[in-house]
């Protein structure tokens, strides 16, 4: 399991929601996501409870293995940059030069393109 020492809680954050959001309408539990993002189960808990204070997912209690967990879903809905959240436009180190009239450009980026389709074919 990989250590969350290293990586910023930005990031783990991003992690854990690209994570749920994939789960999709089934929902992943609280559990599984922390092992699956290499945290502890308290470290787990409380990137759940910040996301959930962002309302960039939902919490519901559940009984699981003889114990209660929760099962995190995705609040879309509420979250008006949820859509671009994984664009790699965030990222991507053209970001300042690109726009319509120069050579790096939305309109010609491999790179956007092939976001879009994978963000298509997952609709």
């Amino acid at each position: 399991m990989p250590s969350s020492s290293g990586r910023k809680r930005g990031e783990i954050e991003r992690l854990a929601l690209q994570l749920v959001n994939e789960a999709g309408d089934k929902g992943i539990l609280q559990s599984e996501l922390w092992k699956l993002i290499g945290v502890t189960s308290r470290e787990g808990s409380r990137i759940a409870i910040r996301l959930e204070k962002k309302n960039l997912i939902r919490r519901e209690r559940e009984y699981s293995s003889k114990r209660w967990t929760y099962r995190l879903y995705p609040v879309r809905k509420n979250h008006p940059l949820l859509p671009i959240l994984d664009s790699p436009c965030l990222v991507c180190e053209d970001n300042s030069r690109c726009n319509i009239q120069d050579v790096v450009s939305p309109l010609n980026c491999r790179k956007l393109m092939e976001w879009v389709l994978k963000t298509q074919k997952s609709s």
